[in-house]
């Protein structure tokens, strides 16, 4: 079971609601400014970083390429030396003017138009004049017959340094082939300055993913190495597809922005990469910045709200507890607050408050006590007669109506509880609304039995009689609609009204635990006698008092009754 305490305790205590508020009021415009500022640093970032690697690369194979046309360029001129001559000085000194002019090229083989090797020449083994060797079955030789310029694969020479074979052949078919052994140091050379960042660098790699050239030399003297060519080889594909920097797996495997660009002729693809740990330092820089900004907005989001739900707590516990002494019934708690401000002025109006549901408590107890046996209107009339005239006892001429059932005794004798309490509640409301509506007075509830006087306590407009006789008639009619529903619903009960005017004792009667409103008088018991008298449906006048207002209702008629407790038959009119 719950207990009270648990209740009346807050299900969001003050403290807590104004943490939540602080909270997002100051941390979600930081949060915000935040993001948006990480947002805009790291798209500044990227772009900035996209567009160096970008320079960066097309710088290292735009270099790479001019370095490879260079070479092809000067062993161009030995295609045009007649390499079959018998004397092949000629085409001797134009191979050493290459070598001396290329330092890149250390070994230089000129084959005739059916791949006999004429001329050998090299910085580092002797020379060899019509060796007559037959390469006409080596891939230099066959894919120049194709192309006018072969690149060759990369090896590494002495395991030292990479080199590559470079073949040119002239226009005519004739005028052979030239065979260049190429040191491709100067590859390295172009991509060894270049520094992106602390750590980012620019690396060349072949068409199958195989290192040309790194920084870091030793990664190329590492050969071959599958699974990195595989992934170097994905990686060109999607770079060169999209155009633009990608944060990819870099050469280690590590996460990298990397951007590429193809070499003209050999095939080869520079690479430039920048870690993204580094890249995008400033990044992580802004976050943690917003991030501190965040926390020290809680914190101070926290100790404001603290120190508000403090000041604010003490004032709201005294209007609580003010607000409990008020639901226990205790109007006349008062709350004392200062402060100058609008706490003091909510204590101010509560206080009022209270000051006025007590007299509001008053006034509805003598209201309530009033309804009792007065129309609602009426009730609020007489509650302002605060000295009770009103209700002091004195005669008065009054119109007395009685109502009763018939066939409640028979009813309630096979019906059960909720049913007689059903059927009353029904009667007493249609007589009720009757009351309301014709300002009466409804002075007793006996059983099935009702009594209503008119002009007491209020006077009637008019005359008392047609003030009754209207009553009457909307009674009638009222109790035919509920007869009728009630036969409609298998219940055989009826009603019967009767009715007279004349002088009586009116007022208050009872003690002070209780106190009613009645009429005493012989008119009193006249209309009693007269509603025992009617039959089902059928209301009852006595004539003396209603001659002057039936003269003109056809409706009525006269007839004459014997009464219990009249010695004289009494006549009356009937309204069938």
């Amino acid at each position: 079971m719950t207990s009270s305490n648990d209740e009346d305790r807050p299900r969001r205590p003050l403290r807590r609601k104004y943490f939540v508020a602080f909270f997002f009021a100051v941390s979600l415009p930081l949060i915000a400014d935040g993001a948006i500022q990480a947002v805009y640093v790291h798209n500044d970032q990227r772009r900035l970083l996209d567009a160096r690697l970008a320079a960066e690369t097309h710088s290292a194979a735009l270099q790479i390429a001019n370095f490879l046309e260079g070479v092809t360029e000067q062993l161009g001129w030995l295609t045009h030396v007649p390499v079959a001559a018998s004397d092949p000085e000629e085409a001797k000194v134009t191979a050493y003017r290459v070598l001396r002019q290329v330092p890149a090229v250390f070994g230089i083989r000129l084959l005739d138009g059916v791949g006999i090797e004429r001329l050998s020449v090299s910085r580092t083994a002797r020379d060899e004049v019509g060796s007559g060797t037959d390469q006409s079955s080596t891939e230099p030789f066959r894919a120049t017959r194709d192309r006018s310029v072969w690149y060759g694969p990369v090896s590494l020479r002495r395991e030292t340094e990479p080199y590559m074979q470079i073949a040119v052949t002239g226009n005519r078919r004739s005028a052979g082939v030239v065979v260049a052994d190429v040191n491709l140091s100067a590859v390295s050379d172009a991509v060894t300055p270049i520094r992106i960042g602390k750590t980012g660098v620019a690396f060349v790699a072949d068409a199958d993913g195989h290192l040309v050239a790194h920084p870091d030399i030793e990664q190329v003297l590492k050969g071959a190495d599958p699974e990195r060519a595989a992934r170097l080889a994905g990686l060109r594909e999607a770079l060169l597809r999209d155009g633009q920097a990608q944060v990819v797996p870099g050469l280690e495997g590590n996460s990298a922005l990397m951007r590429a660009e193809l070499v003209r002729g050999p095939g080869w693809t520079v690479f430039t990469e920048s870690p993204t740990a580094e890249a995008f330092a400033p990044v992580r820089r802004t976050v943690i910045r917003s991030l501190w900004l965040v926390v020290a907005g809680v914190v101070f989001a926290f100790l404001l709200a603290h120190l508000l739900a403090g000041r604010l707590s003490t004032p709201i516990r005294a209007l609580e507890r003010a607000a409990s002494e008020i639901a226990a019934g205790n109007f006349l708690h008062r709350v004392h607050l200062r402060g100058g401000d609008e706490l003091e002025s909510l204590g101010t109006r509560f206080n009022a408050m209270a000051a006025d549901l007590s007299d509001s408590r008053d006034r509805s107890e003598r209201i309530g006590r009033l309804r009792r046996f007065l129309s609602p209107s009426v009730a609020e009339i007489v509650e302002h007669d605060r000295d009770d005239l009103l209700l002091a006892p004195r005669s008065a001429w009054i119109a007395v109506i009685f109502c009763d059932l018939r066939g409640f005794t028979a009813f309630c004798s096979t019906a059960d509880a909720a049913g007689i309490m059903s059927l009353l509640d029904d009667y007493y409301g249609a007589v009720g609304q009757c009351v309301a509506r014709h300002g009466a007075t409804l002075t007793q509830l006996s059983g099935d039995g009702v009594m209503v006087i008119l002009n007491a306590p209020m006077p009637c407009e008019g005359d008392v009689a047609e003030a009754a006789l209207a009553f009457i008639r909307d009674l009638r009619n009222t109790m035919l609609q509920r007869s009728g529903q009630w036969r409609t619903d298998a219940l055989d009960v009826g009603f019967g009204i009767g009715a007279a005017c004349g002088e009586a004792t009116v007022g208050r009667v009872g003690n002070t635990d209780r106190h009613e409103y009645t009429a005493i008088g012989q008119v009193v018991n006249l209309s009693s006698r007269l509603c025992a008298e009617a039959n089902d449906g059928e209301a009852l006048l006595e004539m003396a008092s209603f001659r002057r207002s039936t003269d003109a209702a056809e409706e009525w008629r006269s007839t004459s009754r014997h009464l219990k407790g009249f010695p004289e038959t009494v006549a009356a009119y009937s309204l069938v």
